[in-house]
C-alpha cells in the first residue's frame, strides 16, 4: 500500500505565557467528559501554569494534565470499530479531487498506532488522516493499551494511564507486597475495630 498524507494540523506546545517568566502550577481542574460513551473512553484533569516574573526564563515541571479510564462498559456487538467510526467521518470530504469510502488500516509502524491511518475501500493506498486518533482508541487491534494525546499509554491497576502501578502479590493495587501495615480483616461476628499488623 502506498502512504498519502493530508496537510498537517499545527501541534500545540505547553508552556507559561510569553516573556521573561517561570512557571508555577496552579490548581487541578475537574475531570472532563468521557472521550467515549462504551468501550473503555478516557477523561482528562489539567492544571494550568501560571507564569511568576524573574529573571531567566523557565516553564512548569511536571504533569500538566493526568488521565483515567471511564466508560470501560462494552459496546453493542453491532457497533463499530473505534477507529472504523473515525475513518468513516472522512467519506464525505473530498481527498485528491473526489470522493473515498475509508476503512481503517492497521499495518504501519508502532510509533503510527496512535494516527488515524485510513485505506481507501477498493484501492492501494492509504492515508494520515489525522495525525491523532481519538482519546481512548486502543493502540493496537487487541491491546489494553489506549491512545492519549497522539501516544500509546498503559493503564495501571488504579485506572490512571501511565501511573505504572500493579497489583502486589497481596492484591493490593501499588502496593509493597506486604511489607508495610495492613488491615486485618474481623469475623463476621466481630464488633472490634480491627489492628494493624506489621509485615506480610
Amino acid at each position: 500500500c502506498v502512504r498519502c498524507q493530508r496537510r498537517a494540523e499545527p501541534q500545540q506546545e505547553f508552556r507559561a505565557e510569553q516573556g521573561e517568566m517561570q512557571g508555577s502550577w496552579g490548581a487541578w481542574g475537574t475531570w472532563s467528559t468521557c472521550s467515549r460513551t462504551c468501550g473503555r473512553g478516557v477523561q482528562e484533569q489539567s492544571r494550568p501554569c501560571l507564569p511568576v516574573y524573574s529573571p531567566s526564563i523557565s516553564f512548569c515541571t511536571g504533569e500538566h494534565a493526568h488521565y483515567r479510564i471511564c466508560n470501560s462498559n462494552a459496546c453493542p456487538p453491532s457497533s463499530k470499530h473505534i477507529r472504523a467510526v473515525q475513518c468513516s467521518s472522512y467519506n464525505n470530504r473530498p481527498f485528491m479531487g473526489r470522493l473515498y469510502e475509508w476503512e481503517p488500516f492497521n499495518e504501519v509502524p508502532v510509533d503510527q498506532h496512535c494516527e488515524l491511518n485510513c485505506r481507501a475501500v477498493g484501492f492501494r493506498f492509504y492515508v494520515q488522516q489525522s495525525e491523532r486518533v481519538i482519546d481512548g482508541t486502543p493502540c493496537g487491534q487487541n491491546d489494553t493499551s489506549l491512545c492519549v494525546g497522539g501516544k500509546c499509554s498503559s493503564p495501571g491497576c488504579d485506572h490512571y494511564l501511565g501511573s505504572g502501578k500493579v497489583m502486589d502479590k497481596c492484591g493490593v493495587c501499588g502496593g509493597d507486597n506486604g511489607t508495610g501495615p495492613r488491615s486485618l480483616p474481623l469475623p463476621p461476628s466481630s464488633t472490634a475495630f480491627p489492628s494493624l499488623e506489621e509485615g506480610a
